[in-house]
């Protein structure tokens, strides 16, 4: 649900640009974006459907990235991250490269994991606030507010405020 907000959100976004400068310029917007996976292999969503991607990690450098919420039981979850390894370290790399980042929900675990979010704050739901302080004590927990900034990293606490942050990035 999360990768799909995204992508109709932004194709919606390039409609709007296109049609509100459409007597100026048929330019439009030159932002794209692209669905990647670990792999160029389709990748699985709950219920058993698969997406297509465009790419894997090895694309080239990206302005701006986002890692959408996903689903894991908590009690699998540092498995299930390990597992993820090759996508943190691309996270981390695309970073220091200069791409800007946005995550929602278990998403914004991925930065946690690849260090990049410093000590927070981070906007976690009060339900998941004690395993993530206990994964993470050295970053600070904001259960108040749903959407935060760190540096060039914007968060949401899941995907019921993923719509504003991705309106903020948008736009900005």
């Amino acid at each position: 649900a999360s990768i799909g907000l995204f992508l109709d959100l932004f194709g919606q976004m390039r409609l709007r640009v296109a049609h509100q400068f459409r007597t100026r310029d048929d330019i439009g917007m030159h932002t794209r974006a692209k669905l990647l996976g670990p792999s160029p292999r389709p990748i699985q969503v709950l219920g058993g459907w698969k997406l297509q991607v465009e790419d894997g990690l090895a694309a080239t450098p990206h302005i701006y990235i986002h890692v959408p919420d996903f689903y894991c039981p908590e009690e699998t979850t540092p498995d299930y991250i390990a597992k993820l390894h090759s996508v943190i370290d691309w996270l981390r790399s695309q970073y220091a490269g200069g791409a800007h980042l946005s995550a929602t929900g278990r998403g914004i675990e991925l930065l946690a994991e690849a260090g990049l979010l410093g000590n927070g704050p981070v906007p976690v739901a009060r339900g998941a606030a004690a395993e993530f302080r206990r994964r993470y004590p050295h970053i600070r927990v904001n259960t108040t507010d749903p959407i935060a900034e760190v540096d060039r990293i914007m968060m949401a606490r899941g995907m019921t405020h993923e719509m504003s942050l991705l309106t903020r990035l948008i736009g900005r």
